[in-house]
């Protein structure tokens, strides 16, 4: 099966739970956006719903839907590149903020495992590693204070360690194809013949030699 570099962007299968090290949260959104919750002293967690638009949800039933998790564990059907803009849903955004001061913001998918800041300043560090488990916001929550049964899921930690696992990621086979004998090595294990490096090979034809 080919790899494409931007499968690990896609849903997982099991996006409904946090990893075992992460803190389970599930927050009732009962005074708009945008939505806060503290992490820790000093730490809080933001939450928008940017859409672009506003009279739609002023006219539109409190209790209607405006967007869920359900969505993004359907199937789609085939689309043209022309019709992607017409696809329903708007994407939740996360920002990180401690002591008062901004320090990431980031579009949030269900299941996709983010750490924040992550713009690889050592001065800056990382704050969280953060999980968007599941959502249900409805219009009236867009609107303003209220309960209109609007929830967000997701589980988080503080980003002070290092992985205890480590993967290579899998080269592309399209770089692999284009990659010359002497650049490529291959392992032993997996293997059911034997191989043998070209920078060898005249050597141990010379021992064969005779005079």
């Amino acid at each position: 099966m080919p790899h494409y570099p931007a499968a690990p962007l896609l849903v997982p299968a099991g996006a409904s739970a946090a990893p075992a090290d992460f803190t389970a949260v599930r927050s009732s959104l009962t005074q708009g956006f945008p939505h806060f919750v503290d992490l820790t002293t000093g730490l809080q967690l933001k939450v928008t719903l940017p859409t672009g638009v506003l009279q739609p949800w002023l006219d539109a039933d409190p209790s209607a839907l405006v967007a869920t998790s359900d969505d993004e564990l359907l199937p789609r059907a085939a689309t043209s590149a022309g019709d992607v803009a017409d696809l329903p849903g708007c994407a939740l955004r996360f920002a990180v903020i401690r002591r008062g001061r901004f320090l990431a913001t980031t579009p949030a998918a269900l299941g996709l495992q983010r750490v924040l800041p992550d713009a690889g300043d050592p001065a800056q560090g990382v704050a969280v590693a953060i999980i968007l488990l599941g959502w249900r916001i409805a219009a009236g929550t867009l609107r303003g204070p209220g309960d209109f049964g609007s929830v967000i899921e997701f589980g988080w930690k503080i980003a002070n360690l290092g992985a205890d696992d480590f993967q290579l990621p899998v080269l592309n086979p399209y770089l692999r194809r284009r990659l010359g004998a002497g650049l490529t090595l291959h392992s032993d294990v997996g293997l059911t013949t034997s191989t043998l490096d070209p920078r060898f090979a005249t050597r141990r034809l010379a021992l064969n030699v005779t005079a």
